[in-house]
Parts: structure tokens; sequence; C-alpha cells
């Protein structure tokens, strides 16, 4: 009997052991599910932010969509387009110097020989961009100065990121013709 008893008892620790180990996976499949549940109410409410940056700045240069962008601007501000030129490139990252005041100047007497800096400090390290730029040229027909307004508000309004780099006026008086020199970016993943 005494072996009974104790094979008994074995037996209830070991059903024990089982309901709690099968108490801690339900446990966990419940945080599991409430973790699939937060991710996807994420996706569902970042989705149209996630997709407004990428029209803001899109992965690729997606030129067919930048033409027929631009075409629309312009009618809709009132001009035709006569030419447009693209020409993609990248977005040159240069060393620029910080500039100081002669208040911000550190002074170098003052300062033991320990901390002095022998590099040059005053530049800003160089970053490789990840950004790249899209150069549009467009001559642009008809219009007036009011139409002109209204196209550069278009522009800045515009989805997509758009500088304008230059402005230039060609013609006579009675047929004039604007030359728009823009820049765009994309983003290289």
């Amino acid at each position: 009997m005494p072996k009974y008893s104790a094979v008994k008892q074995e037996k209830i620790s070991l059903f024990q052991e089982r309901a709690n180990e099968l108490a801690g996976l339900e446990e966990y499949t419940q945080g599991l599910a409430g973790l699939e549940k937060t991710l996807t109410e994420f996706k569902s409410k970042h989705s149209q932010n996630i997709k407004d940056l990428s029209q803001l700045l899109p992965s690729e240069a997606e030129i067919p969509n930048l033409m027929a962008q631009l075409e629309s601007v312009v009618q809709s501000s009132g001009f035709s387009l006569s030419n447009l030129t693209i020409t993609e490139g990248s977005l040159e990252a240069k060393k620029t110097p910080v500039k100081q005041t002669a208040a911000e100047q550190p002074n170098d007497t003052a300062l033991p020989a320990s901390t002095k800096s022998s590099d040059n400090s005053d530049e800003q390290p160089e970053t490789e961009s990840l950004i790249k730029v899209v150069t549009v040229g467009m001559n642009i027909d008809g219009g007036d100065y009011f139409n002109l307004k209204i196209l550069l508000d278009n522009l800045e309004k515009h989805l997509r990121i758009i500088d304008v780099k230059g402005i230039s006026f060609a013609g006579e008086s009675t047929a004039s013709q604007i030359i728009l020199l823009l820049n765009t970016y994309y983003f290289v993943q």
C-alpha cells in the first residue's frame, strides 16, 4: 500500500504540474491574441499616414505620375505646358562649415592642452544621402501675373514636395513664356 500511495501522490503532483503548465500556455495565448489585435488596430489606424508619407516622399522617382501631376497643376492654374524636361540626380551631401561669432569662438589660451582639439571640429560630418532629386524644367505659355501666383501656390500645396529653384521670363510682351526650374525628391530604401 505504501507504494500505491506514493504512485497516487506522484500522479496528483504530475497532474498539478500539467494543469499549471496548461494555465500558463492559455495566459500566453491570450497575451498573443491581444498583441495581434493591437498590431491590427495600429496597421488600420496608421495605414493612411503611411500612404500620405509615401505620396509626400515616394520611394521611387515615379516620373510618369510626376509628369501627369505637373501638367494638371499647370493647366488648372491657367497655363499650357509647352516643354518639360526631367533629370534624376542625387542630393549632394557636403561638409558644411559651421560659422561662429567672435563671442562663440573658444579661447584656446584658457584651455588646458589636453582639451584642445587638433582635428577640424568646425565641419559637420558628411552623411550618405538616401534622398534623390528629380530636377524638372518646365516651359509654360499663357496666363498672367495672377495665374503665376496661383501656379506657385498650387505647387506649394501639392502632395509631393516641390521646391521652385528658378523662374525666368522669355518672349515678347504679347506672347510670353515662363521657364520654371523645380526640384522634387524621392527616398531610396
